[in-house]
């Protein structure tokens, strides 16, 4: 081979070298390049995995929520511990775990007694964890119901005495009547007062439920319990106090038309206003949603009657002292408490005795009311003063609420964290 030749082959592999080294350099610079690419990537998909999960987990958290506020037996119907597991939801799942109490000291573990029923005035804590493709996320909330939002509640400014073996006991009225397959051991008895002796049990007499003293009290000290009396749930003193909430005249009534007297059968389709209401052996129908404001009082007696009609509802005002006595029969029919409600404007006395037998929301707060003599209240009672005795009733309504008092969604305070 020439020398010519030679030098030739020699320029060619030099070439050949240069370009596989420059091949080398490039593919080097190149994987430089995409590797972070592909952990981009990867990065954002790992971000927008959890974002689902997330979503997928407050989804959950608020389909939880909105059953607890629309179910008001969710504490008896639901356990301390994991409500709901792997549940499907936008291609991910989400579980749901609900322990009675909270974390009060930031430790990570929530404070409680394990049982959610026992009291409803007991914060819950609620984790709701939501996973997509591996990704996972926990959200957390503090469920509490404050004393100013528990429904079908005795709320009393000051004293409340039960006694002669009378009982306070509760009902549904979503169930219909008070029965004996339709009763409870969920009252709410709350009062205010923080001085000894202002809830007072004696002769045998029961609450079947929980009673709560003003706040601060010492329920040892405010609950006295004589003769064989017992109260089956908790007491405790409140957070906060209960509002007694004052009561304002109705407006648009007119000018009384003077006094009332119902002996025979009488019914009320509008408004009315009048000086005294009397039911003496007659019944008094109620066609409609009706206000009676009655100034100077009200009384019926001798097994007197008042009967709403089909979706008929009655809001009675009196100024003056309420005396219902002798049998008298009020909202029997129903056996719903809600389509009538009772304001006690004054500080009148009101006196439901001699076996009377009313459905009712009560609102008497500068008032005393007396149960006696066998009668019985189905509904709430919101006031001063309240005594119980001569083997008298107060079943109250779990579904009842005072408008003031908050119901629905508007009772659960949910706090996020």
């Amino acid at each position: 081979m020439s020398r010519f030749n030679c030098r030739v082959l020699h320029r060619r592999g030099m070439a050949l070298v240069l370009v596989c080294f420059a091949v080398t350099v490039v593919f080097v610079i190149s994987l430089g390049f995409v590797a972070p690419q592909n952990v981009a990537v990867q990065v954002s998909k790992n971000i927008a995995n959890r974002m689902q999960a997330r979503m997928i987990a407050e989804s959950g958290a608020e389909m939880t929520i909105a059953y607890m506020r629309n179910n008001f037996d969710w504490r008896a119907e639901k356990i301390n511990g994991v409500w709901a597991q792997d549940c499907p939801y936008a291609d991910g799942t989400f579980t749901v775990v609900a322990v009675d109490g909270e974390d009060t000291d930031g430790d990570g573990t929530v404070e409680g007694d394990g049982d959610l029923f026992d009291d409803p005035l007991d914060p819950m804590t609620l984790m709701v964890t939501g996973v997509f493709r591996g990704a996972v996320y926990t959200v957390r909330a503090r469920i509490h119901m404050p004393p100013t939002e528990v429904v079908g509640s005795m709320a009393i400014g000051a004293y409340i005495r039960v006694g002669e073996a009378s009982v306070i006991d509760s009902f549904d009225s979503f169930l219909g009547h008070y029965s004996s397959a339709n009763s409870g051991r969920d009252a709410f008895v709350a009062t205010n007062a923080t001085d000894s002796g202002k809830v007072c049990l004696e002769d045998a007499s029961k609450i079947r439920g929980n009673v709560y003293v003003g706040p601060g009290g010492d329920p040892d000290a405010v609950i006295e319990m004589r003769g064989g009396c017992r109260i089956s749930g908790t007491r405790k003193a409140l957070d906060e106090p209960v509002p007694i909430a004052p009561v304002d005249p109705p407006v648009g009534m007119g000018a009384s038309q003077g006094d009332l007297t119902c002996s025979g059968t009488v019914t009320i389709s509008e408004n009315l206003h009048v000086d005294s209401l009397v039911v003496d052996g007659g019944t008094l129908r109620i066609s409609g949603d009706v206000t009676i404001y009655a100034e100077e009082g009200f009384r019926a007696s001798g097994g007197a009657h008042i009967e709403l009609l089909p979706r008929a509802t009655l809001n009675l005002y009196v100024s003056g002292p309420v005396d219902l006595q002798r049998g008298t029969r009020i909202n029997m029919d129903t056996g719903d408490p809600k389509r009538v409600k009772f304001f006690q404007m004054s500080d009148s006395d009101v006196t439901v005795d001699q076996g009377s037998r009313v459905y009712a929301n009560i609102f008497a707060p500068n008032a005393r009311t007396q149960v006696l003599d066998g009668s019985v209240i189905f509904g709430t009672y919101s006031g001063h003063e309240l005594y119980i005795g001569s083997g008298s009733k107060f079943h109250q309504d779990i579904r009842g609420t005072y408008s003031s008092w908050g119901q629905g969604e508007g009772g659960l305070q949910v706090r996020w964290y």
